[in-house]
């Protein structure tokens, strides 16, 4: 796929991004940052363009995988 996960999201208050519990992996703390950090906000359509929101959604399904790979065996 040519996608290079990123490393573990750093937790902006106090939880764990990632942790796995038998054959679970819960995950939390994954949302649409920019590539400066900053939040990406607003409604598909009314402020967001849909290629936008798409972007915004791929960042997120990245930083997820990123941290599954942490406490998995995530092949890619």
């Amino acid at each position: 796929m040519g996608i290079e996960l990123p490393p573990a999201v750093t937790p902006v208050a106090n939880y764990v991004p990632a942790v796995r519990s038998g054959n679970l992996v819960f995950l939390s703390g994954h949302g649409p940052f920019d590539e400066s950090g900053a939040v990406i906000t607003g409604k598909v359509g009314a402020d967001l363009t849909a290629e936008q929101g798409y972007q915004a959604a791929r960042r997120i399904a990245i930083g997820l995988l990123g941290s599954l790979k942490t406490v998995s065996t995530l092949k890619m």
